[in-house]
């Protein structure tokens, strides 16, 4: 896996927070606060692994809204239930290796696997029922 550079980390952040929340100002806010606030939780640490777990965190902490920014591959993606949205998310991001996913996320790697089989076969359903006619 290649390097990641901090603009790409910045990138990765905002579209796992955009998948979450589904809405561009939520993100862009969680974003804001988990740059600023995340250090605080982690003193004299730069460690990338807070400042996702960080990120989660403040998204779950966003209210929920039947309102969304998102369309296509993107809305499908924040329509997964977690753990499989952030999951999924974080693993097509592929800014981590599968262990440090698994770290973030609280995760053993059998349970990271189990869980993104789940995923990418909702998606697949998903897509199956958005390109098949309707039998009416």
């Amino acid at each position: 896996m290649n390097p990641v550079s901090a603009s790409e980390h910045i990138q990765a952040l905002y579209r796992l927070l955009l998948i979450r929340t589904g809405q561009r100002i939520q993100a862009e806010q969680a974003l804001r606060r988990t740059l600023t606030e995340s250090p605080h939780r982690a003193p004299g640490k730069t460690d990338l692994v807070e400042y996702y777990r960080a990120a989660l965190k403040m998204a779950a902490d966003e209210p929920e809204s039947p309102r969304t920014d998102l369309a296509g591959w993107p809305l499908a993606l924040h329509c997964l239930p977690e753990p499989q949205r952030s999951a999924i998310t974080l693993f097509y991001l592929e800014v981590f290796s599968p262990r440090v996913l698994a770290e973030i996320l609280g995760l053993d790697i059998a349970e990271l696997a189990r869980i993104i089989g789940m995923a990418r076969k909702s998606l697949a359903i998903q897509h199956m029922k958005s390109t098949t006619p309707d039998s009416a």
